[in-house]
């Protein structure tokens, strides 16, 4: 009888844990953990409530820059160290007239025309094409 209450002690703050990353995963972050203990268990639920804070913060973060991305009016792309598209806002796909499928995974270098071209400037992270739209990128190490 003792071990069948000792059992259930553990087993359902277990189960709330897991019903609680089951809704973080589906990005409820604000999700409600009532799991108040003194032991392992708590401080499970105590890292548990500390990573859904962080999570939060990081995906408002992620969303508020993808939003100013999406409203920028100027071409941007981010390209990773070696080159490659990383990201591609809808004023890149607009120029080029690429979706970012086609864009991201993709050297940057592929889409720019050659230094050489009158219509066309390169400098500092910056390149302006004849039709004169400022295209910017951003290289990340």
């Amino acid at each position: 009888m003792i071990s069948i209450l000792v059992g259930r002690g553990l087993a359902r703050p277990i189960v709330t844990l897991c019903a609680a990353a089951r809704k973080l995963g589906d990005g409820d972050y604000q999700t409600d953990l009532s799991v108040v203990r003194s032991d392992e268990i708590g401080e499970l639920a105590t890292a548990f409530r500390q990573m859904a804070r962080d999570l939060n913060a990081t995906t408002v973060s992620k969303q508020r820059v993808d939003n100013i991305l999406g409203s920028m009016i100027d071409p941007l792309f981010v390209v990773g160290s070696d080159g490659k598209i990383n990201i591609a806002n809808d004023a890149a796909e607009d120029l080029l007239g690429y979706g970012k499928e086609e864009l991201v995974g993709r050297p940057l270098t592929k889409f720019l025309v050659d230094g050489d071209d009158a219509g066309s400037h390169q400098y500092d992270g910056a390149w302006q094409r004849s039709f004169n739209s400022l295209v910017y990128w951003i290289s990340i190490a």
